[in-house]
């Protein structure tokens, strides 16, 4: 049963619709990345400065550029649940969709200001330690997990602990709020959790109608009140016009967070060095290349 209602007709509804099938176009084709180490070991690079800078700089931007595409394929993913959930009235779904949605927003935001902090800084001077900076980071973005097993394993290849510490969304969404445009975004954390978790706001969804009436009906029985007062009725799925009021309350948000996501990523260095210092120490804009003399 498709809603066509309140959330549906809802304008940044549609544009959240279009996102969705632009961002599947763009993300369609497969990417293979080469996997690096995990570990940062410079080996028998240590003491030679231009091949540490080249080290550095290659497997931050390759490492970088995981995260980068594996969060374009979940952010599009999460986006591809929320319309479809939204088109089927599934409340639940889209709620849960809208609070994975917002803590992406601030988990890239957090990745961004850090890796930002770090490139304002460097120089000629504190590259190498910087640049460890950067790569701590990114490959914390990639690798952080709560999974017990998949930390352990992690551990045991030698990851730091530091590496496979998830960033804390509680955290990541204080920060965000700093930001212009973004002082909201506890209290829809707040309002959507309620909507997830099994509280008042995930049980809203399974109510059919509210009447006046002195009694109610459980299969053949039933309860008789004392005098005329609202009657709750029950069912799955929930009214439609109901859900699509309830799930329009996510869609503003929804799309504020869907296109901040791909801001934060776009805006998110994707090198710890400035191309301009890179070239100049290596002879190439990647740091592919050999010193020039």
């Amino acid at each position: 049963m498709l809603i066509v209602a309140e959330s549906e007709s809802h304008p940044d509804f549609a544009e959240l619709a279009k996102l969705r099938d632009n961002f599947s176009l763009v993300l369609s084709k497969p990417v293979e990345l080469p996997e690096l180490a995990l570990v940062f070991d410079l080996g028998d690079r240590k003491g030679n400065s231009l091949r540490t800078y080249k080290a550095i700089v290659q497997t931050t931007q390759i490492h970088a550029e995981h995260f980068r595409q594996a969060t374009a394929r979940s952010h599009l993913a999460i986006l591809d649940a929320y319309v479809d959930a939204t088109s089927l009235g599934q409340l639940v779904v889209a709620q849960s969709m809208a609070r994975s949605m917002l803590e992406l927003n601030g988990l890239l935001h957090e990745i961004y200001s850090r890796l930002s902090k770090v490139v304002s800084r460097v120089d000629e001077t504190n590259w190498e330690s910087l640049g460890h900076s950067y790569w701590g980071t990114i490959v914390r973005a990639r690798l952080g997990t709560s999974d017990p097993s998949v930390k352990q394993m992690l551990l045991s290849l030698g990851v730091s602990t530091a590496s496979v510490k998830p960033f804390g969304v509680t955290d990541c969404l204080r920060n965000l709020s700093t930001e212009s445009g973004f002082t909201d975004v506890e209290s829809r954390y707040s309002m959507l959790c309620d909507a997830v978790h099994h509280n008042f706001g995930s049980r809203v969804g399974s109510l059919g109608a509210i009447r006046n009436g002195d009694r109610g009906a459980i299969g053949e029985g039933g309860w008789v009140t004392k005098g005329t007062g609202p009657i709750l009725r029950y069912e799955y799925p929930g009214a439609p016009d109901f859900l699509a009021a309830h799930i329009a309350r996510t869609v503003p948000g929804m799309l504020i967070d869907t296109k901040a996501c791909i801001s934060w990523m776009n805006q998110t260095p994707k090198s710890p060095f400035p191309m301009e210092m890179t070239e100049r120490i290596t002879g190439n804009p990647v740091g592919m290349g050999t010193s020039p003399t």
